[in-house]
């Protein structure tokens, strides 16, 4: 008989490669390693892999409901053939022994700390050159201590002499007074009164753009992507349609309701590439809907946030991973707004993608429910 866990693996592994899916993206959905990952797609696990991960990662590679069901089907025979292998082969005399743990999953073991050297002992013929030796080093290092020491206090003495001679003379027990005092006094309190409190305001409110976002909010209905604002030079946030906040995505055929992008691989995290768009302005507690149609050339993942300028990671309305296929999928989301702003952003944050990949974004539409 065949081996059946090797025959479902290398199954998978077709699987995942015609529908284009990178390993990142699915070693980081199953909670595996890039090596677990590829132990399990290339047959070098010993036992059948755990079902719930097998569904996880044929869903990842676009399969429906139908595919979902016979690939189960191909699961239980799996299983029931490894099953009936063990037996074969415990009769046989031939099961290895000890079995291998049912997952890939375990994190590599540590290397083992080298086993420390055994103390020197004052005891035995062995032991007398080290203790010899070490004996050496230590008065060595005490006489330099001591010299050290030594020196440290004729320094002192030195200087507790010239004090005292200066003082006499008429002239040194008022200089610490005149030097030391007045130098934070006249020097270090205006530089924080004059310079220090007026910078923040002025950085704030230029590096946020919200003070471009002067429209209020719109009646419902009202595609919430065109509201007016004041564009400021050297702003990106406060422009009318949509910016890239890295030089590794190119941006083109950009409108209000959609763009292109050739998005470079090998960052480390989504939000290390973002592509968005400002000046949205949303009310807590009303409801919006979200549209949009999305396609990548490979496949991959990016994450779609709303949020507000400022506060970025404690201001979130709204988020989810958008799975990337080749073919164009629409997708519709409804949330509540967290926190009332005009100067809120929708966006993709495209980066920690191995390799680079071409999105594809149409129909964006941003509107509060009736």
């Amino acid at each position: 008989m065949t081996d059946p866990v090797g025959a479902f693996c290398a199954e998978l592994r077709n699987l995942v490669r015609s529908s284009g899916l990178s390993a990142n993206a699915a070693a980081r959905r199953l909670h595996l390693s890039r090596s677990q990952f590829y132990a399990i797609i290339n047959g070098e696990v010993r036992r059948p892999p755990d079902w719930g991960k097998v569904e996880t990662l044929i869903r990842l590679c676009d399969e429906d409901d139908a595919a979902v069901a016979a690939w189960r089907t191909r699961h239980d025979r799996m299983i029931r053939e490894y099953d009936e292998l063990r037996v074969q082969q415990r009769e046989a005399g031939t099961l290895e022994e000890p079995e291998e743990p049912e997952e890939p999953e375990e994190p590599e073991e540590p290397e083992e700390p080298e086993e420390p050297e055994e103390p020197e002992t004052p005891d035995g013929p062995a032991a007398e050159p080290g203790g010899a030796r070490r004996r050496k080093l230590l008065l060595v290092a005490a006489v330099i201590v001591a010299a050290a020491v030594a020196l440290v206090a004729v320094v002192l003495g030195v200087r507790d002499t010239g004090g005292e001679g200066s003082a006499a003379a008429g002239g040194a027990t008022q200089a610490p007074t005149r030097t030391a005092s007045p130098a934070p006094t006249g020097t270090a309190s205006p530089a924080p009164t004059g310079t220090a409190s007026p910078a923040p305001t002025a950085m704030g409110a230029e590096d946020d753009g919200s003070t471009a976002c002067v429209s209020g909010p719109p009646a419902p209905g009202t595609a919430l992507l065109t509201v007016p604002r004041d564009p400021k030079a050297g702003v990106p946030k406060t422009q009318e349609t949509w910016w890239a906040s890295n030089s590794h995505v190119t941006l083109f055929g950009v409108g209000p309701s959609g763009f292109s992008a050739d998005v470079v691989g090998g960052t480390e995290h989504d939000y290390s590439l973002v592509v968005l768009h400002g000046c949205i302005p949303l009310i807590a507690r009303h409801r919006y809907t979200l549209i949009f149609t999305a396609s990548a050339t490979p496949v991959g993942s990016a994450l779609v946030r709303v949020q507000n300028s400022r506060n970025q990671i404690e201001t979130g309305s709204f988020q989810d991973v958008v799975h990337l296929t080749a073919q164009p999928r629409p997708f519709t989301y409804t949330f509540e707004a967290a926190v009332t702003s005009n100067s809120s952003e929708l966006t993709f944050q495209v980066g920690g993608q191995p390799d680079d990949f071409r999105l594809t974004l149409t129909g964006i539409g941003l509107t509060e429910q009736a």
